[in-house]
């Protein structure tokens, strides 16, 4: 399998494997000035899975204990309803994190799914969705707040945005987790 260059840590950590945007720029996310600098950075190692469709890739981290502190996400592998209400924390331009929850577009001013199956680079790929997100924000996770789990990864801006569904992610990556 490929292996990344070590400076191209452009993901979302889940215990020691990551992942990202498969067509994104890399960049590396700022560190707050709060949090304890890690000893050596934390570098991409090993490619596990990757999908232009679906836009992502799944890799393995070298120095995990440098990325650990910062915790995991877990999935929510269901297919999204219209109407459910979720949040983006999101790294734009990889700066400090920065939370999108509010929605001038949805009832009750709450981001929410409003399709649940809407195309992507695939038909029914992707969910949409009026939170307010900033460039550099591609591969955030979409989290649901009925159960505070993922169930996309961010990857196109505009109105509406849109993820790609997890659960179709999980499906091609089951196997490696």
């Amino acid at each position: 399998m490929p292996t990344l260059p070590s400076n191209d840590c452009r993901a979302r950590l889940s215990t020691t494997l990551v992942v990202s945007n498969a067509r994104k720029t890399p960049y590396r996310p700022k560190i707050a000035p709060e949090a304890p600098a890690p000893t050596m950075p934390p570098s991409c190692h090993q490619v596990l899975a990757t999908d232009d469709v679906l836009d992502f890739t799944l890799f393995t981290v070298q120095n995990f204990a440098a990325v650990q502190q910062f915790g995991y996400l877990n999935l929510d592998v269901r297919d999204p309803a219209a109407g459910e209400e979720l949040y983006i924390p999101q790294h734009p331009g990889g700066d400090p994190t920065v939370i999108a929850m509010d929605s001038d577009q949805d009832q009750g001013g709450n981001c929410q799914v409003q399709d649940p199956a809407a195309d992507g680079y695939a038909t029914g790929s992707d969910v949409s969705y009026y939170c307010d997100t900033a460039g550099g924000s591609s591969g955030s996770p979409v989290i649901s707040r009925v159960s505070n789990k993922v169930i996309a990864l961010h990857h196109f801006g505009g109105c509406p945005n849109a993820a790609v569904r997890i659960d179709l992610i999980y499906a091609k990556v089951k196997s490696l987790l």
